[in-house]
This record gives structure tokens, C-alpha cells and sequence, in this order.
């Protein structure tokens, strides 16, 4: 089983619609609902901004149609838009967001959706607006998943609160989320994953069995952080501390962001343009190529062209996973026939590609 964390991006969506049925079947990914393309309109001489999401999810919706997902929603307030937090809102047991998990559930939508369980701190009525919460999302779903981050401790305080009102035949799946990660904290994570697990065992599930997913990524913020090398070469530190998991647990799931950062950018302008990029994601690192337009030039086409030569070029070009679409799309690009020059389009390649390299590790694994 592989859980990527997928957002609902342009860019992310690109990459799954590109999946295909076998490599669908094996994952069951947590959407994380952000914001929507932004809208403008007129409310007599107001103008009225919005951030819609609908589009967005009836392509994820799509996808994954009659498939089990995760749901969970943003806590990134850069993504975050009052469509968004709307459902939030605490009324009457989070019924917005007990209401928008059934709703996705019908015919035309996911087979299956194991929701994360909200907190909204703000409530007076906390603990009874909580306890219909949960009971009604294990209810209507049979299993809920509680994700939290490895460098607080808040899981010490939110979990017993969660196993007070779950119901005993509940599922309840454990995120957690290392975020991004760096081969010289690994070491440091693992010892809080090692620690974690076993304390929320010993202290917190009373005897309740439940399923624990580790999730991280190496995929940097900004790549030449790294340097300025051709390739720039990121190990998959995720992978690394998954593995080293494994060996004191062996029912350890692993998940990561998919070869993205949790960190978007999706308010920056890129006013001077962008450095022509493309990455090769393998099982152990992604190696990543680039060049700088020349001057003079303004179209990034050729620009392009010459990256995806090198890349291709590259002895650990993964040529024997041609007619894929995401290592196609490279051959292509190498051979003058760019589908895109745009960004957003090259990290759904790399996406693509990442999630394909690690279902292929894990199927190794699983020999």
C-alpha cells in the first residue's frame, strides 16, 4: 500500500489523471482540499473575490471514482480560502464538513473516504460538538485518520480526546507526517516516529488496534538551495526513513508528498521568468537538470529541449519505463516536440514519475 499526500493543484490533478488503472489500484492517496482557481466578480460596483474548489475536486472526484481515498483539508494558510475553512465550522458537529464527506460519497463520487478528524479549538462547546463529530464520521465511514506532525507533540493531547468518543468498530488510521525531510535529520525522526508509536500504543489506544503511516518528503522549497550543480541530486530522505521503520515495525505504511514540498507558491509571480528544470525521480533521489535561458531569448522552448537532451543522456534515465506518459513526455521534449513550457506542467511529470519509482519500489518490497 503507498499513500501519497496529493493536494488539489492544477499541477497535482495533471499527474493522477495521468495514472493509469493498475498504478491507481495500489495507491489510496490523502486529498488535501486547498483553495480554487481565483474568481473575481461584481456585486454592483464591488468586486467580489473567491477561490471556488468544485472544479478542482470533480477532476480529482473523477479520478478516483469508486476508488478509497483519505480526505483532509488544508491547514497551509497560504491555500487556505473561507470555501475552505467554511468547513471548519464547529456547528452542530462539524456538520459542514460531515455533510461534504457524505456528499462525495454517492454514486459519482469516491467508493470509500477515510476523513480526518477536525479540531477547531475555537468552539466553547468543544467536547459535545467534538464527540458528534466523530461518532458521526465513524458512522457514516467506518474509519477515520488523525494526522499530525512529528515536530509537535499536540498528538499527546488531540488522540485521547479522539479515543474518548470513537467508537470501539471504528477504524482509526495514525499520520505521521515528518513533512520535509533531510538525510541528517533522519536520524532524529526516526527516533520521534520509534518513540511516538510506541507511546501512543502503550498510553493512549487502551488495546485498539490501529493502522500508523509515516509521510515525509526531501523534495526542497527551493531546489538550488542545494547548489548550483548539473544534476543538483535531492536524496529521498522519506524513503530512507521509511526503511529504517520497517525494521522495528513491520506494519508500517509508507506515504510521502509525492515529490512535492508541502510549502506552494502559488501567490508568486515570476516577473523575470523561471529556470528551465526537469527531474528524474528514481527510488533513492531525484536528480534534477537545468539551464538558464540565454540571453537575448525570451521563448523557452529550445531552452527546454536542451535540458530534457541531458536528461535523457543520463545513464540512470529510466529509458526501460518508456510508454508511460511521464518519461514519454521527456523523450518527447528531447526530440523537439515540448508539450508545455509552463512550470506547473513539469511538476506534474515529476509527480508522475515519483509515484510511478516508488510503486515500483514497494512492489519490490513486497516480494
Amino acid at each position: 500500500m503507498y499513500i501519497p499526500i496529493i493536494k488539489t493543484g492544477e499541477a497535482e490533478i495533471k499527474a493522477v489523471e495521468k495514472l493509469t488503472a493498475k498504478m491507481l489500484d495500489r495507491i489510496t492517496p490523502i486529498i488535501e482540499l486547498t483553495r480554487g482557481r481565483q474568481k473575481t466578480t461584481k456585486n454592483g460596483n464591488t468586486k467580489v473575490v473567491t477561490f471556488p474548489f468544485d472544479k478542482r475536486l470533480a477532476k480529482v472526484k473523477e479520478v478516483f471514482k469508486g476508488r478509497e481515498v483519505f480526505f483532509d483539508l488544508t491547514a497551509d494558510e497560504g491555500l487556505l480560502s473561507s470555501e475552505v475553512y467554511a468547513l471548519y465550522d464547529y456547528e452542530n458537529g462539524y456538520e459542514k464538513w460531515r455533510e461534504f464527506i457524505r456528499n462525495n460519497k454517492r454514486e459519482d463520487g469516491f467508493g470509500r473516504i477515510i476523513p480526518s478528524v477536525l479540531f477547531n479549538w475555537s468552539d466553547e462547546d468543544f467536547e459535545a460538538n467534538f464527540a458528534q463529530q466523530v461518532n458521526g464520521l465513524a458512522e457514516e465511514c467506518g474509519a477515520v485518520m488523525y494526522r499530525s506532525s512529528i515536530q509537535t507533540k499536540d498528538c499527546y493531547d488531540e488522540l485521547p480526546i479522539i479515543m474518548k468518543h470513537l467508537p470501539r468498530d471504528c477504524e482509526l488510521w495514525i499520520i505521521l507526517d515528518g513533512g520535509y525531510l533531510q538525510d541528517s535529520a533522519v536520524e532524529l525522526a526516526y527516533n520521534r516516529c520509534k518513540k511516538r508509536i510506541r507511546n501512543i500504543q502503550d498510553r493512549i489506544l487502551g488495546g485498539k488496534d490501529a493502522h500508523f503511516v509515516v509521510a515525509a518528503t526531501s523534495y526542497p522549497e527551493r531546489v538550488f538551495d542545494y547548489g548550483e550543480e548539473n544534476p543538483i541530486v535531492i536524496s529521498h530522505s522519506e524513503v530512507k526513513l521509511y526503511e529504517k521503520l520497517k525494521e522495528d515495525y513491520s506494519y508500517i505504511i509508507y506515504g510521502d508528498y509525492a515529490g512535492t514540498n508541502p510549502i506552494r507558491k502559488d501567490l508568486i509571480v515570476m516577473a523575470r521568468g523561471w529556470i528551465p528544470r526537469i527531474d528524474i525521480p528514481l527510488i533513492y533521489k531525484t536528480r534534477v537538470y537545468w539551464k538558464r535561458r540565454p540571453k537575448g531569448v525570451t521563448e523557452y522552448k529550445g531552452t527546454y529541449i536542451r535540458v530534457a537532451q541531458e536528461v535523457v543522456n543520463d545513464s540512470e534515465f529510466s529509458i526501460k519505463l518508456q510508454g508511460t506518459w511521464g518519461i514519454d513526455e521527456i523523450i518527447n521534449c528531447s526530440e523537439g516536440f515540448v508539450t508545455s513550457c509552463a512550470p506547473a506542467f513539469w511538476i506534474s511529470v515529476r509527480m508522475f514519475n515519483h509515484i510511478y519509482q516508488q510503486l515500483i519500489s514497494l512492489k519490490e518490497e513486497s516480494k
